[in-house]
């Protein structure tokens, strides 16, 4: 319960009263929650650690796919 009333404060499940007690659902499905938890963790990693990290992420961008990137760029 401890776990869910935190993610709830956080914002990441919803929760109504049932009788007396809660019911819990999750507000994102599992595509936009890991859209959402990368963008937060790339926004931190660059605030931290700025040219560093920005250095590594183009490094990881050469290991990719030229068509992958392609395709990728295309979807946004």
């Amino acid at each position: 319960m401890t776990v869910l009333d935190h993610l709830h404060k956080k914002g990441m499940v919803t929760r109504s009263l049932e009788g007396k007690g809660y019911r819990y659902t999750a507000r994102f499905a599992p595509n936009e929650l890991r859209d959402r938890m990368a963008r937060h963790l790339v926004r931190e990693l660059v605030d931290d650690f700025g040219e560093t990290a920005l250095v590594h992420f183009a490094s990881a961008l050469d290991r990719v796919d030229r068509r992958r990137l392609a395709r990728l760029r295309h979807s946004r």
